[in-house]
């Protein structure tokens, strides 16, 4: 047997540090500058050198992104920098240097955590923060504006993926000028080695609120996510359900898991060998193993020399279908783990497609393997 069972790791490495929950500006108007309710969808209005744009931000979704960046807008931070990364093909990037591609460092204020989880996509005209890829908490004042959708920067790297916080809902065309943008390299940016630099600076004038946010109503929403955020399993959940759109089943054992796609096949039995692509992870993104990897293909596993979590979340599936599996370390490989690939006491993220089901191989027809599942 060729490989070690395991399967996609939804990660999510994510720490409640949010920026502007310090003691300033706790509090909002009651009414906007429309009259209307302050809300926790307000919008903003970016007022650059080639025109105006308006987006709408989800404190909803993203109260710590929303109150970390409107924190920016209120102190005036983002007044004279510029958009400094434009790619026609993908993004417009702004909110760190100012028009001669010095890095703005005065007033920037610590890291913020993660929200990629809160089920906002990477889509055309949303609006996310930016971020050091290979390290999850450290978005503090650039965003950037898809000019596509971007399923890519949706799905987990290092942990995590891009946060979205918004979407634009006035000056399309304005994003659009800036897209297409004449771009070149600058001395100050990527070591003068990316052509990405607008020729004639996009100057952001000034970013202001246009209806008032109700901050309470945001702070309070991270306060009771706590819990939930503080453990990286339950994080897990959360990004599962709202990628699937289906409550997370958990069962007597502890196993927890959820279906992307049901199959119309027949059940394996326990008797029976089954043939899966996989991918395994640790609750933080880590892979350890996977299928999609190998140049053989698919695995093929006696459904009896699984670990138990694989073996029961498989017994309830049907040829043709896809599951993630969340299973706890008693029913994974306990306290001894798996040198140098799983930790001790580790919850493993499976995700499988159930190919097929078929009569179990003998023992002696497995391609040897370390570590066997």
């Amino acid at each position: 047997m060729k490989h070690q069972i395991c399967i996609f790791t939804f990660s999510v490495a994510v720490t409640l540090a949010v920026s502007g929950c310090n003691g300033r500006k706790t509090t909002e108007p009651a009414e906007s500058l429309t009259g209307a309710p302050a809300t926790l969808k307000p919008t903003v209005k970016i007022a650059t050198t080639l025109g105006d744009i308006v987006v709408a931000l989800d404190a909803e979704k993203a109260p710590g992104t929303v109150m970390n960046f409107l924190d920016y807008v209120t102190d005036g931070y983002y007044d004279g920098t510029v958009f400094h990364r434009v790619v026609s093909g993908s993004v417009i990037q702004g909110g760190g240097y100012t028009s001669d591609m010095t890095e703005k460092k005065a007033g920037v204020r610590p890291a913020i955590a993660d929200e990629s989880y809160n089920g906002l996509k990477n889509e055309r005209w949303t609006i996310a923060m930016f971020r050091v890829p290979g390290d999850v908490k450290s978005a503090r004042t650039q965003f950037f504006i898809n000019v596509v959708d971007h399923p890519s920067l949706d799905k987990l790297r290092d942990g995590a993926g891009y946060t979205v916080f918004g979407r634009v809902v006035e000056g399309i065309d304005t994003v659009e000028r800036i897209r297409d943008t004449r771009v070149g390299t600058h001395p100050n940016y990527a070591a003068g080695k990316n052509p990405v630099v607008p020729v004639e600076p996009v100057v952001i004038r000034s970013i202001r609120l246009l209806t008032a946010f109700d901050r309470t109503a945001a702070v309070a929403l991270t306060e009771s996510a706590k819990q939930i955020w503080s453990d990286r399993v339950n994080l897990v959940v959360r990004r599962l359900e709202n990628e699937s759109g289906t409550k997370v089943v958990t069962t007597e054992s502890g196993l927890r898991y959820v279906d992307f796609r049901v199959g119309n096949g027949a059940f394996p039995l326990l008797q029976e060998a089954v043939e899966i692509n996989y991918r395994g992870t640790l609750v933080d993104g880590r892979e350890f193993d996977s299928s999609v990897k190998q140049a053989d293909g698919p695995l093929t596993i006696n459904m009896d020399s699984a670990i138990k979590g694989l073996g029961e979340g498989l017994q309830t599936m049907r040829e043709g279908g896809k599951r993630t599996l969340i299973v706890p370390p008693a029913l994974a490989y306990g306290a001894s783990g798996i040198p140098g690939k799983v930790p001790p006491n580790a919850t493993l993220i499976y995700e499988i497609e159930l190919l097929s089901a078929k009569p179990a191989v003998k023992k002696d027809e497995f391609k040897p393997q370390s570590n066997k599942p």
